[in-house]
């Protein structure tokens, strides 16, 4: 285990826009951290002028691309349809959307994430609308072919265990009457059904997975985004 002054000496060279970076954007110990506080400290870099470099490289985070004809939020191919917004190149416009709301969301302390994760968790399904218990990311898989062709993925969302069940079912279904029209079909059928039917044995954590903290933060961006939008003041989502 390295210790805060090892910390230190590895950050030394470092400069002062990295160690922002670092401090911002990067999971470090509480040793690390606390290094490379001391030497922002020392280069004058502190207090309110800290935070607002921290805000501001968390905004820009994800705002980093590259010159590659890659989507910047999904890393799919931006042909045919790619586009450029700010310097970032999208496959679409869900992709544009994603990322921008989880821009939106960079400084929002993540005690605020967990708590509207928990007010959803534990209030009416978003999908039915009912109180049928927990609320969770669920997944169900799918899968369809023709001939040469084959498309699969998977679908993520916040709902209830009967809603989430239902999805898995239809799935399974769809996948067994388009899945198998191809050669990868064949193999790939089977696969999502595993999937699924493993999905429905899954037990609900205690606490909000990763998965839900993770689509409620993008929830509460596209709220923030749409705000923004409309010219209405940005405040604390309720």
């Amino acid at each position: 285990m390295y210790s805060r002054s090892d910390f230190a000496r590895r950050f030394a060279d470092l400069d002062t826009p990295s160690l922002v970076d670092k401090l911002a954007n990067q999971a470090l110990t509480d040793d690390a951290q606390a290094a490379i506080i001391d030497i922002l400290d020392a280069r004058g870099l502190s207090g309110e002028a800290l935070d607002r470099e921290m805000r501001s490289q968390r905004s820009d985070f994800y705002r980093r691309t590259g010159v590659t004809n890659t989507c910047d939020h999904c890393g799919k191919s931006t042909f045919p349809n790619g586009f450029v917004d700010r310097g970032q190149r999208f496959c679409s416009q869900a992709c544009q959307q994603t990322l921008r709301s989880l821009e939106a969301t960079a400084n929002t302390p993540a005690h605020e994430i967990l708590d509207h994760a928990m007010r959803i968790r534990s209030g009416p399904c978003p999908k039915c609308g009912r109180r049928n218990g927990i609320n969770e990311a669920r997944r169900q898989y799918w899968v369809w072919s023709a001939l040469v062709f084959a498309s699969w993925g998977q679908d993520c969302r916040i709902q209830c265990r009967r809603c989430g069940v239902m999805g898995n079912l239809e799935c399974i279904g769809s996948s067994l009457l388009l899945g198998p029209w191809s050669i990868k079909g064949v193999f790939l059928t089977p696969v999502q059904i595993v999937r699924n039917i493993a999905e429905m044995m899954r037990k609900d954590p205690g606490s909000p997975s990763d998965e839900c903290l993770q689509l409620t933060r993008l929830q509460l961006g596209r709220e923030l985004v749409m705000r923004r939008a409309s010219g209405l003041q940005a405040g604390p989502v309720p």
